[in-house]
């Protein structure tokens, strides 16, 4: 990351490993530079940063934050199927099963 600060895949991936190791605060930093470094059209991308921030929230319980984030990866790419996925599993999460 020092030789490429602005590497917005580097920050993604950063953010991912980061949550699988229960480091939160440290993934939403990676999250949040992902999303200010990719370019405004590279749309399926920012979708799947998105939703990687919303699975993030929903790991820490924080239902609505992770809403809003999947609802953002939504309005990137409507049929993403990771983001439609981790919606339902926030359902799940509150019990909303119909």
């Amino acid at each position: 990351m020092e030789d490429h600060p602005t590497h917005a895949y580097a920050h993604h991936r950063l953010g991912v490993v980061s949550d699988k190791l229960r480091q939160f605060d440290e993934a939403e930093r990676h999250y949040q530079a992902a999303l200010n470094y990719l370019s405004p059209q590279d749309r399926r991308n920012i979708s799947l940063v998105f939703s990687d921030l919303g699975y993030s929230y929903l790991l820490q319980g924080d239902f609505t934050r992770s809403e809003r984030a999947l609802n953002n990866a939504l309005a990137f790419d409507q049929n993403s199927r990771i983001a439609l996925r981790n919606l339902a599993l926030l359902h799940g999460y509150r019990g909303n099963f119909a």
